[in-house]
């Protein structure tokens, strides 16, 4: 069975009223897959499938890493810069 097939068979699954942990504990299950993922998320909440992705020892969500990019960078304006720059030079 191809990834594609598999998916959809999740979907089908869903369509068909299969319980949201029976699928995500089916190891078959991608759920990295998009709509899959969507379905996880808005039926059991972001923190669930973290835990279901943790389960599986996959890497970090990819909300996890566009999170991590939207951290501010430390307020470095031009004076302290300044005050740096003396201090090494």
């Amino acid at each position: 069975m191809n990834r594609k097939d598999r998916n959809q068979f999740i979907i089908d699954e869903f369509e068909e009223g299969a319980s949201i942990n029976d699928i995500a504990a089916n190891p078959r299950v991608s759920v990295q897959y998009g709509a899959v993922r969507r379905i996880i998320i808005n039926s059991m909440g972001y923190q669930k499938y973290k835990q279901i992705l943790r389960g599986r020892r996959k890497v970090k969500p990819v909300a996890d890493k566009q999170e991590e990019r939207r951290k501010p960078k430390p307020d470095l304006t031009f004076f302290k810069w300044l005050l740096g720059a003396i201090k090494n030079g």
